[in-house]
């Protein structure tokens, strides 16, 4: 079995249903592989060595609100330097001066959103477009590839139409392993 798909998603403190979004979204593709997903500790939480998640994502989300926290800058700065795919999302509000200027000064090709629906159609879009792009080093099944394929064509209509579909429950802005089909099909009463 393949090795789960791994996503570190640095944010703004604030941006706690943004978080959400992006695990819900990973839980809902249809993937028989599942997702590893490290987060920026929020404020209070243990900062672990933030070589070791951001080394190790497969890609990089940034989620940028009012505030460009530590320890933000270092985990972009990391995983700009190991070269990770980066997808960069910055929502429409007021900005304290650090997040001022990251916007300025960094040249990333944001996605800009204003509500969690707006991230979601965004992110679905972004995120797809990531795993075929790494299809062959992810592993992925020729069904697989083909329901992406469909699920993009359908993220780009609905976007157009202006409605995000994908939905789950909460918890989904921690960080965590979500397990792909194929381990709960063996064994759903303990998958691990």
């Amino acid at each position: 079995m393949s090795r789960p798909i791994h996503l570190y998603v640095s944010s703004s403190p604030e941006l706690y249903l943004e978080r959400e979004v992006v695990g819900q979204v990973a839980a809902a593709l249809p993937l028989t592989i599942g997702w590893r997903i490290d987060h920026t500790p929020l404020p209070g939480e243990p900062r672990p060595d933030i070589s070791g998640p951001v080394g190790q994502c497969d890609l990089y989300v940034l989620l940028l609100g009012q505030d460009f926290a530590a320890p933000m800058g270092a985990e972009l700065r990391e995983a700009l330097a190991l070269g990770r795919k980066l997808l960069a999302f910055r929502k429409r509000c007021s900005r304290s001066p650090s997040s001022q200027d990251a916007v300025r000064r960094l040249r990333l090709e944001w996605r800009v959103f204003s509500e969690p629906d707006d991230l979601r159609m965004l992110f679905l879009q972004d995120l797809v477009n990531a795993v075929l792009d790494r299809a062959a080093r992810i592993g992925l099944e020729i069904g697989e590839l083909e329901r992406l394929l469909e699920l993009s064509r359908g993220a780009e209509q609905r976007a157009q139409a202006g409605t995000g579909e994908i939905r789950g429950r909460g918890d989904a802005g921690k960080s965590g392993v979500i397990l792909g089909r194929e381990v709960w099909e063996t064994n759903p009463q303990d998958p691990l």
